[in-house]
């Protein structure tokens, strides 16, 4: 009871289902117009499904494994990227845009800041790279960054590394480093009034403010 206002479905109806050839531990993501889904996989491909009927329509080669979220552009590109430690970028109808060698294998999701920079990890580097493939900047921490990025209104990137800290940066810059005590490894939230949270190893959530403060930290 009380739970949402909305009303769903109560019984399951599978509508399509569709075998990619590899598993896919990436979160599948749609195209602006939601008429296309796209899945990355541990097969080593971006597959473009339609949404209506789970239709293939089109896989491309990302040359290893992709644990990573692809994330799609208001004009329709898709950026995706792989452990070949290499980058994507295709138009909606697969075409590829560019590709980018990076430093090592890339795990997690890209997100895109409101001026259009792509920005993604791979091991210990942040990249920030233009819709046109040329890179922005990089920022190195000191251990792997195994979380995605969150990007505030003002362009502020925030990730967590395995070197226990929490890393605020501006293109390319950093503006606070904070050490929680233990790995940070799940994705920043940013809420309305500019806060910070995550989740650490040590089992807590913690709450920053905009300039890495922490402002509680709670054991779960």
């Amino acid at each position: 009871r009380a739970r949402s206002a909305a009303r769903g479905p109560t019984r399951a109806s599978v509508r399509w289902k569709t075998a990619l050839g590899g598993a896919v531990e990436a979160q599948v993501v749609a195209s602006p117009d939601e008429r296309t889904l796209y899945a990355a996989t541990l097969g080593g491909e971006l597959v473009a499904l339609a949404r209506d009927d789970g239709s293939v329509r089109f896989r491309k080669d990302l040359g290893g494994r992709s644990y990573a979220t692809p994330c799609v552009s208001a004009d329709g590109n898709v950026y995706s990227a792989s452990d070949a430690k290499k980058a994507f970028a295709f138009r909606p109808d697969g075409q590829l845009v560019w590709s980018l060698d990076l430093d090592d294998e890339a795990d997690t999701a890209c997100a895109l800041a409101d001026d259009g920079t792509i920005v993604l990890a791979a091991g210990r580097t942040v990249y920030g790279v233009r819709p046109n493939g040329d890179v922005a900047w990089r920022f190195a921490a000191r251990g792997k960054v195994f979380t995605g990025p969150a990007i505030d209104e003002g362009g502020l990137v925030v990730v967590g590394s395995q070197d226990h800290r929490v890393y605020g940066i501006r293109e390319g810059k950093k503006v606070f480093e904070q050490d929680l005590g233990a790995d940070v490894d799940g994705a920043p939230a940013i809420d309305d009034d500019g806060g910070l949270v995550v989740g650490t190893d040590a089992a807590e959530v913690v709450r920053l403010d905009g300039k890495g403060s922490v402002l509680w930290r709670s054991n779960v």
